[in-house]
């Protein structure tokens, strides 16, 4: 199931990557995947956990909100889609995908204008969008509904943990220096085909 999931956001995001630039397209997130793939392992895409399931969905939502921004209103519920998808199965997500939403919002917006301007049509922009509000409806029309018939819901566990987490937070500092040690380069080359040759 977890290769079915991994191969099907794999074949989705070389299929934007073409739409947007072609063979160039193909080849530059076909060499992004690789290196996920060399940098997280392999069973990061094989075994289906939660926190792994993720990682290729969220390549097409930045896929997909690039296009977007490229004036392509069609993945708007492409983006809406993954997003959903990618915060609900890793509540960290939630916070990455929520940040970057407002900028295809905000793209759509500009072009749906400009389009306006222009005497174009501006259905394709007005349909996307509704089609994007009604992804995220039925996307979190079951967390919602189980969160009214439930005491205490999900959502209403989530708040309560990230309102009164156990653990005392890291601080600005310390997680901007973790983040950089885990976006070490050369570990993500050349550590991780010294783990798979051995």
């Amino acid at each position: 199931s977890a290769l079915v999931l991994h191969g099907a956001a794999i074949v989705v995001s070389l299929a934007i990557a073409q739409r947007r630039a072609g063979v160039r397209g193909i080849i530059g997130i076909g060499a992004v995947v690789a290196v996920l793939e060399l940098g997280f392992g392999l069973l990061v895409f094989t075994e289906p956990w939660n926190p792994n399931l993720p990682v290729s969905w969220f390549l097409v939502f930045l896929l997909a909100v690039w296009s977007v921004v490229e004036d392509d209103p069609w993945f708007l519920p492409v983006a809406a889609f993954t997003a959903c998808a990618c915060g609900q199965t890793h509540i960290p997500y939630l916070a990455v995908c929520g940040g970057l939403a407002p900028v295809a919002l905000i793209a759509c917006a500009i072009h749906w204008k400009r389009a306006a301007r222009r005497g174009s049509s501006t259905s394709d922009h007005s349909r996307s969008f509704l089609a994007a509000l009604a992804v995220v409806a039925v996307a979190w029309a079951p967390p919602v509904i189980e969160q009214l018939r439930a005491k205490p819901g999900n959502l209403w566990l989530l708040f309560d943990y990230f309102s009164h987490a156990p653990d005392r937070t890291v601080g600005v500092v310390r997680a901007a220096r973790l983040v950089v040690a885990h976006l070490d380069i050369g570990h993500l080359l050349v550590d991780a085909d010294r783990k798979s040759v051995v």
